[in-house]
């Protein structure tokens, strides 16, 4: 990632620094009811995607990982392609617990 892009992809929200720069799912634009954008959900939503726990998943379980996790999201995780495979029902389970310890699912 180019050193320009990835600083921008970084804000302090409420004192708070937001890093956007890993891997996350996309963030849809939240509108108001007269159509314009809904500042206040859209902050809220990035402090909501700042404590997903995604990029400690792509360290242990890789790309397979964080596409099953985006699946269980809600998200739209896809298979993965040659030559990486999908998770076997060990590392699944590791997943599997590591997501329920921390009250995540």
């Amino acid at each position: 990632m180019r050193q320009g892009l990835s600083r921008s992809l970084s804000r302090n929200v409420k004192g708070k620094k937001v890093d956007i720069a890993g891997i996350y799912p996309p963030v849809t634009t939240p509108f108001t009811a007269t159509a314009e954008v809904d500042y206040g959900k859209l902050e809220e939503n990035l402090n909501r995607l700042a404590t997903f726990p995604f990029r400690a998943v792509t360290r242990r379980f890789g790309i397979p990982g964080l596409k099953k996790t985006m699946d269980w999201f809600g998200y739209y995780g896809g298979p993965c392609r040659a030559p990486l495979q999908e998770l076997g029902p060990k590392e699944e389970e590791a997943l599997r617990l590591d997501f329920s310890n921390n009250g995540w699912l």
